[in-house]
């Protein structure tokens, strides 16, 4: 697919959005999304219970934008505008929680980092989600396919655990592990690249 196929693609999602009748679009804007949202709280440091209510507020926010939102890639990435609006949502919830609390406080108190204040902190924190967040969708897409042997070899191999640990544990050989590796990545490399060209 060239770039001009790419941006279609990118552009199709986000004005599919725009139509309240298509649910669909917007089941498929929160599958791809919604993950990446979350990941982005946690690297702010953001309390599981407390990002699942942000999330919330970030997908209201998103829903009353999109309708007068027109996807420019000349003015940066969706997933850093998507960024800023989670970490405005994050600071809004903790102000909103610690009545007279100052909001570098809040911020403190919290756990998110005062430099995610400054844009290409931000920026750089969500390019590094992003490219996790590919990682996990591809993952998820593509595991369903191997077998039960081969899914606990690669997450063992994810988590830096040894050959020759993963090869005591599931009871299988060094050599095997390699061909699972092999077969696993081939597989993973095809599926970020076909995510990148659908989602990017």
């Amino acid at each position: 697919m060239n770039p001009k196929e790419t941006m279609r693609t990118r552009r199709t999602l986000l004005e599919r959005i725009v139509d309240v009748e298509d649910t669909q679009a917007w089941y498929e804007f929160v599958y791809y999304y919604r993950g990446y949202i979350y990941g982005v709280l946690h690297k702010m440091n953001v309390s599981h219970h407390d990002a699942e209510e942000i999330i919330q507020a970030v997908l209201l926010k998103v829903s009353e934008i999109i309708h007068g939102f027109e996807y420019d890639p000349t003015k940066g990435r969706f997933r850093g505008y998507l960024a800023r609006i989670t970490a405005n949502a994050a600071r809004n919830h903790f102000r909103s929680s610690h009545n007279n609390v100052s909001l570098d406080e809040t911020i403190e108190n919290c756990g998110i980092p005062k430099e995610l204040s400054s844009d290409s902190e931000l920026e750089q924190l969500a390019d590094k989600e992003w490219e996790e967040h590919l990682y996990r969708l591809a993952w998820q897409n593509v595991s369903g396919s191997f077998g039960d042997n081969m899914r606990k070899c690669w997450e063992m191999l994810y988590a830096d655990v040894s050959i020759q640990k993963i090869a005591a544990d599931l009871n299988i050989s060094e050599s095997s592990i390699y061909v699972y590796k092999k077969r696993i990545q081939e597989k993973m490399k095809s599926e970020i690249k076909r995510l990148r060209l659908e989602i990017e």
